[in-house]
């Protein structure tokens, strides 16, 4: 019987520490801690990111050539559209043969603005005269956490060419409910 009293009061002594803990810290931040599940990712959200995503290109060419800031525009498109502030992200870069794989925001930076000794093959490709940049989707999947669509881009150049690319992009929502790459692979397609 001594036992079983002992017991009763090590059990309510534990639940009565942990409502202690939990009403500690409701009322240090007002929330539990635990992070809120967010809504499935729809396609109206990607396609609105992917739109915000084009303009953000033609926006670091269009600085590029009119010598303006190129580099800081570049740095809040990696920052906007790239998770790695939350976590790991995979990038795949194009036209990337001695260092394809990316898992670095300066890995990405690089891609798009070139110029750095560790990723000798990039070039810049938002440096290019991109005036517009159109997405196909050819199929998404939305699961609860993330979503991948992959498609194709259409980046038309000032003197009206069209380049393709061919993407996989996988989203998932941050903190503050805003859409991230946490995984982006782009390639020209095989002829």
């Amino acid at each position: 019987m001594n036992y079983l009293f002992q017991r009763t009061n090590l059990n309510t002594v534990s639940v009565l520490f942990l409502g202690f803990l939990l009403m500690t810290l409701i009322s240090c931040n007002g929330t539990t801690g635990i992070p809120e599940l967010k809504g499935r990712i729809t396609e109206a959200e990607i396609s609105t990111f992917q739109k915000s995503f084009g303009m953000s290109i033609v926006a670091i060419s269009n600085a590029y050539k009119n010598n303006g800031d190129y580099k800081y525009i570049a740095q809040n498109h990696v920052e906007k559209y790239y998770g790695f502030d939350d976590g790991k992200v995979l990038f795949k870069a194009s036209n990337s043969n001695d260092l394809p794989f990316r898992s670095t925001y300066e890995g990405a930076l690089s891609y798009y603005i070139g110029n750095n000794p560790s990723y000798p093959d990039d070039n810049g490709f938002a440096l290019a005269d991109w005036v517009n940049v159109n997405w196909k989707n050819a199929g998404i999947i939305n699961d609860e956490k993330i979503a991948i669509a992959i498609g194709q881009s259409v980046y038309k150049d000032a003197n009206g060419d069209e380049y393709i690319k061919n993407y996989t992009m996988c989203f998932k929502k941050d903190m503050n409910d805003r859409l991230m790459l946490i995984a982006h692979k782009s390639s020209s397609p095989c002829i």
